[in-house]
């Protein structure tokens, strides 16, 4: 089994195994970069930067990790600020990987929401290193705002249905992003919500081909060697079919989605292990501790994360947009059941609700 996850460990105070606790230095998080980045500069993989990639003017290196490098660029022609991402050195050149970089670019570029970063085109330079040209997005991550502890739930809720209207919009297209976590969510000071990182993303029914060598997690909390299949994700997020290298789809992102939920309600992971393989696979034989969950969570909220991370994924939720409308009940019951007096078809209460 193989954990191949495009983002380094952070270090932090998460519990053992997980990508906070591994060594290394800080990662800096940007929602233009679709990637996580160490902030440490001068690092040997680090490729020179750029002066000018077409016609973009690069200002700075935003930060770069093992699967990539992000810098900050000026747009000379529309005078916005961008944000480039290009392969690290040892890859830049390697036709495998440079494939994977155009995949990604195409995924991206088939996805329209005001919740989804936007990429907006590639360049090449005459050394032969391909960029993404990509939305910046000012503000944090949500994990960089979980540091501080839980959100209250009135806070959480209208955070986590922009994040389930991306993953709907998302898996309208056949999209499926497979490594949901705070820290590939962005939100912008004016609470606007940006899913990032599509490094993972397949589209539904397509077969994923193995990484090659030079791809491989180098950290104890990316890979647990038994050597039975390929599994991508993040541990502590992962859903029971990724850790068993079955056959996936959008309700791989839903358990995610659930994972996410609990964590900005409680303020820690929904699945957590003593040691990597027990984080791993945490989720098929664990249940989150509900008990946790703040004693004014609606009730709403409590079955709806029930539902999203049913460890059997036929009786799990098999529609984002379900989630947006449960949320929506939860967040506005009184309208909700006046409308539904009403018989106002506009209130979800009142929709017939999508099979699950």
């Amino acid at each position: 089994m193989l954990i191949e996850e495009y983002c380094l460990p952070i270090s932090g105070t998460r519990e053992s195994g997980s990508e906070e606790t591994l060594g290394g230095p800080p990662l800096s998080r940007h929602a233009e970069t679709g990637s996580t980045f160490s902030a440490r500069a001068g690092r040997a993989n680090a490729p020179p930067v750029p002066g000018l990639v077409g016609r973009y003017s690069v200002e700075a290196e935003l930060g770069h990790g093992g699967m990539g490098v992000v810098y900050l660029a000026q747009d000379a022609r529309l005078g916005r600020k961008v944000a480039i991402k290009s392969l690290p050195q040892e890859l830049a050149l390697d036709a495998e990987r440079i494939g994977r970089f155009l995949r990604e670019a195409k995924l991206l570029a088939s996805l329209h929401h005001p919740n989804i970063a936007t990429i907006h085109g590639m360049e090449a330079v005459p050394d032969g290193r391909r960029f993404l040209i990509l939305e910046y997005v000012p503000g944090s991550t949500l994990a960089a705002r979980l540091a501080s502890g839980p959100l209250p739930w009135r806070e959480a809720l209208p955070i986590c249905s922009q994040i389930a209207a991306a993953i709907a919009a998302a898996h309208e297209r056949g999209v499926i992003h497979r490594d949901l976590k705070p820290s590939n969510v962005m939100v912008t000071p004016h609470g606007l919500v940006k899913v990032v990182d599509f490094g993972l993303a397949k589209v539904q029914g397509e077969r994923m081909a193995a990484p090659s060598s030079r791809e491989m997690p180098r950290t104890p909390s990316d890979w647990s060697g038994t050597g039975s299949g390929l599994v991508v994700g993040t541990p502590g997020y992962l859903s029971p079919e990724q850790v068993m290298a079955r056959v996936e789809d959008g309700r791989t992102d839903v358990f995610a989605f659930g994972c996410v939920l609990y964590e900005c309600l409680v303020g820690r992971r929904a699945f957590r292990g003593a040691t990597p393989e027990e984080l791993i696979t945490a989720p098929i034989y664990r249940d989150p501790d509900w008990s946790a969950l703040p004693a004014e969570t609606p009730a709403g909220i409590r079955d709806l994360l029930a539902d999203c991370l049913e460890k059997d994924p036929v009786r799990r939720i098999g529609n984002a947009r379900t989630i947006e409308l449960r949320i929506a009940e939860a967040r506005f019951p009184t309208i909700c059941r006046a409308r539904e007096r009403a018989s106002w078809v506009g209130c979800p209460s009142s929709r017939p609700r999508p099979s699950s």
